[in-house]
This record gives C-alpha cells, sequence and structure tokens, in this order.
C-alpha cells in the first residue's frame, strides 16, 4: 500500500519533497528557490499567451517544463493544475485571464508555504 504524501497549508505542499533540500544546505535550496521565483511568472506568462491564442502545443510544453521545476518544491496544487492543462484540452480562449489569476494565486499559496517550511528547518535558521 503506497503511504500518504505528507502535506502542509491545506496541501499545497509535499513536504516530504523538500528533505533534499535540507541535506543540500540552506544556501543550495536558497539559490534554487530564487530561479523558480523569476522562472514561474515567465511559465504563466508563456501559457496565458498560448491559451489566448489557442496554441495547445506551447501551453503544454510550458506546463510540462513549469511542472518539472515546481515538482522537486512539492508543489502539488499547482502541479495538478498545470497536468490538467498540459494533458486535457485546450481550454477556451476566454478563460486565459482567469486560469492566470488562479495559477498565479495558486503559485503565491504555494511560494508563502515554501518559506513557512524553510522556518521550521533548525539547519535554515540564521
Amino acid at each position: 500500500m503506497d503511504s500518504e504524501p505528507t502535506t502542509s497549508s491545506d496541501s499545497l505542499l509535499d513536504v516530504s519533497q523538500l528533505d533534499t533540500f535540507v541535506m543540500l544546505g540552506y544556501d543550495e535550496y536558497s539559490e534554487l528557490l530564487g530561479d523558480v521565483r523569476r522562472e514561474v511568472p515567465n511559465y504563466f506568462t508563456v501559457i496565458h499567451g498560448a491559451i489566448a491564442s489557442g496554441d495547445s502545443k506551447t501551453c503544454s510544453a510550458a506546463c510540462h517544463s513549469c511542472r518539472g521545476m515546481l515538482s522537486y518544491f512539492g508543489c502539488v496544487v499547482l502541479n495538478n493544475l498545470l497536468g490538467g492543462l498540459e494533458n486535457g484540452p485546450l481550454p477556451d480562449k476566454s478563460q486565459a485571464d482567469p486560469i492566470h489569476d488562479e495559477l498565479l494565486t495558486t503559485w503565491n499559496n504555494s511560494l508563502n508555504a515554501l518559506l513557512g517550511w524553510e522556518k521550521t528547518v533548525p539547519d535554515f535558521a540564521p
């Protein structure tokens, strides 16, 4: 029987995915998180444009790449949203703005959960 993921912040994160960062140390974690913080909004802009223009191939590719990056950080809710966009039919063009807003809101909530998690790691204390 598979074990359930250990989650936090209303199941936004699978914190067991973050164990690797504890082993790598705060500096490595911080650098990688900084890269993700810069890249995720760019992916969401590409996804928004792809939905707005009806470009399913670009939407799927951007979702796939973004999901891969976020999986290291245990962002399960965001990965589920992106997976639906990657593998499902392309949403109607009129949904581009609401989907973009949902992705950004979920990312901000996930990022806040990550920052909260980081405060619980004794080795990450200043």
